[in-house]
């Protein structure tokens, strides 16, 4: 019987010609990819260079692609100078806050939700501390702006929210109380301007219990 002996130069050899045969095909494969995406930035928070100001801080603008993108469109945003991983900026959350595990009554209240007590002011209202939910700079640094994207028609076109976060993320670290809980120990929620809160419109009209005896949490972007 004989057996195939693979010597040092074949060896070399068909590794050469194997390495060159796939650098071109992953070449080849880059720009046909380069070609097919089509990209288009659009910056707005240039320092006097903004689309539209506000006294707010709120605004809206309208933008046009200028190129013609086959589906599906991505929409990704970048932020600057917004430091997420600074150990203070980690320490300034309450877990069990955001993940909605605290109680409804006031076992959880009196603790005094030491993750926040260094960067919160927290109030005192008849003598009852009331607490912000969600408290925190974690919980308060959300980038919140909205997009939409329409036809050169006027046609709206509709977006897809799935796939972009992780499960554990949307089933175990960040979980929201319920309306009904909101309304029974919510003992204020507002802001300057209800239409840019991000409260849903479910809310529209409901400033809290103001009863800080059963409703011991603050529920405002501006407190």
């Amino acid at each position: 019987m004989q057996q195939l002996v693979f010597t040092t130069r074949c060896t070399v050899t068909t590794l050469l010609v194997l390495g060159a045969v796939f650098v071109v095909m992953g070449v080849l494969s880059l720009e046909w990819q380069a070609q097919s995406v089509v990209t288009q930035f659009v910056y707005y928070d240039h320092a006097g260079e903004a689309p539209c100001q506000s006294e707010l801080g709120v605004c809206s603008f309208e933008f046009e692609v200028e190129k013609e993108i086959p589906g599906p469109v991505h929409m990704y945003y970048s932020l600057t100078n917004f430091y997420q991983n600074h150990r203070r900026f980690i320490n300034s959350r309450e877990d069990r806050q955001l993940r909605g595990t605290f109680g409804d009554a006031y076992g959880d209240t009196d603790m005094g939700f030491p993750g926040c007590d260094l960067y919160e002011v927290d109030r005192e209202v008849d003598g009852v501390k009331v607490f912000h939910y969600p408290c925190g700079l974690v919980a308060k640094s959300i980038f919140n702006d909205t997009f939409s994207l329409s036809t050169a028609a006027g046609d709206a076109v509709p977006w897809r929210a799935d796939g972009i976060a992780w499960d554990a993320s949307k089933h175990g670290m960040f979980q929201v109380k319920s309306e009904e809980w909101h309304r029974e120990h919510c003992y204020s929620l507002g802001g300057h301007d209800f239409e840019h809160s991000g409260f849903g419109e479910e809310y529209r009209g409901f400033n809290g219990t103001g009863d800080a005896k059963r409703s011991r949490f603050a529920l405002r972007p501006n407190p």
